[in-house]
């Protein structure tokens, strides 16, 4: 990379090995982006025939460049060589087109689906004109203008940058890694799903808030738990929010209970005075496909877009939660709850394993086990060194390790948590 980026600084010419290597990055990225293109457009129809919208309107290009360049960075953020240079030369074209407009893309199309295809033609044709003029895009500069990173066309023929193919004829057989242009694929095409979601779905659906709150006396925090589990499960387009009352339902007879009220996903408005909804409810079936959760720690659809309390709280949504805090919401009980430093470790876990599989390294360690009793009681006193020392492998801070010792009639299974079948 250091003499790569020496010869841009000095605008010497490239090497021929450097301009094969830009030529194979962008023949590789051109590939993928047509292999997700059409996972996109799946999800584009998924999204807008759910949502209910109008796919005649148009959302305009710098409203199509966000929701791709948020897409298309989680790329830089994987873990094959040269992942943050080719994800920020992705991500900083599409998000160009924003500000930078090409021609192509300078014009109302009247559809969202022309919109994204052309915007995805457009990058392209970009990367092909890379490969077709290396020498002459060599020095060329890519700014994203929502992040302010940039990347030089030059920087995507640096000697150890190799964006994945699948495609076992590659002639470079480091270029070949179909498990990350799977993984790719699968983040992205999630991330482009989930945004156009959140970004979408105002466009039709508000938040309508209830004009009166139902006191119940003598409720405790678990009474109004229970409550919005069961009212969740009939009426799944609402969440439930309760807070302590001390005031009862009239004054001069004060008690103690649960004040709640049931804010909803809808078109429409509430009645000024009664507690009776004019307009339209967001339909059963829509719901299960967005809400992963009932919003009080149950899941009702692992699959779904978002849990109730992003879409109540957090999305730009007309009538958002975001400044009434009342109502306690967990994450799902039943969904362990992942961060982002967890999945930034599960990466630098998974990576140790790029020279022998994780299953190939347990078949070895439990064979040792069984083999070797002084092993096995250290295996199981300190999992985690024993395993350091088995391995010659240095495990990244975050990852704890349990050894799990099944019994005759009691076996056990480990399913990973992080990570997702590869999208075919």
């Amino acid at each position: 990379m250091q003499q790569s980026t020496i010869k841009q600084a000095a605008n010497l010419e490239p090497s021929l090995q450097e301009i094969q290597q830009l030529r194979q990055n962008c023949y590789n990225i051109q590939e993928w982006l047509d292999h997700v293109h059409g996972f996109c457009q799946d999800a584009i129809n998924e999204v807008y025939f759910k949502l209910s919208q109008d796919g005649a309107s148009d959302p305009t290009q710098k409203w199509v460049s966000a929701i791709m360049d948020v897409a298309m960075a989680v790329v830089a953020d994987l873990d094959f060589p040269g992942a943050a240079i080719t994800g920020y030369a992705v991500q900083g074209l599409v998000g160009s087109f924003a500000t930078d407009t090409p021609g192509s893309l300078d014009k109302a199309f009247g559809s969202v689906w022309e919109r994204f295809s052309a915007t995805f033609q457009t990058l392209q044709d970009s990367f092909g004109e890379y490969a077709t003029n290396p020498q002459d895009n060599w020095n060329k500069t890519i700014t994203d203008p929502f992040t302010g990173k940039t990347v030089t066309v030059g920087e995507l023929g640096n000697l150890d940058v190799f964006f994945p193919s699948r495609d076992p004829q590659v002639k470079d057989k480091r270029f070949y890694n179909p498990d990350q242009y799977d993984r790719a694929s699968d983040d992205t095409v999630e991330a482009f799903k989930y945004n156009l979601t959140k970004n979408v779905i105002g466009q039709k659906w508000s938040i309508l808030h209830s004009p009166k709150k139902d006191f119940w006396d003598g409720w405790t925090d678990d009474d109004a738990r229970k409550f919005a589990k069961d009212q969740v499960n009939a009426n799944r387009d609402i969440i439930v929010l309760w807070q302590p009352d001390q005031g009862g339902t009239c004054a001069g007879c004060p008690s103690n209970g649960m004040s709640i009220t049931e804010p909803r996903l809808g078109v429409g408005d509430w009645y000024s005075s009664w507690d009776f909804y004019h307009g339209e409810s967001a339909p059963k079936d829509m719901c299960d496909w967005l809400i992963k959760d009932d919003g009080v720690g149950n899941v009702l659809n692992p699959d779904a877009i978002a849990t109730r309390h992003e879409v109540f709280y957090s999305w730009p949504i007309g009538g958002n939660l975001s400044d009434h805090p009342e109502g306690p919401v967990d994450p799902p009980r039943d969904l362990p709850s992942v961060t982002q430093e967890d999945i930034d470790s599960a990466k630098r876990w998974h990576k140790l394993f790029s020279k022998k599989s994780r299953t190939e390294l347990e078949r070895e360690v439990i064979q040792k086990a069984i083999d070797d009793p002084v092993f096995m009681a250290n295996l199981v006193k300190d999992p985690k060194r024993t395993l350091q020392q088995f391995t010659g492998l240095e495990f990244p801070s975050k990852i704890n390790v349990e050894i799990l010792l099944e019994r005759p009639g009691n076996y056990k299974l480990v399913v990973p948590y992080v990570g997702r079948p590869k999208r075919s």
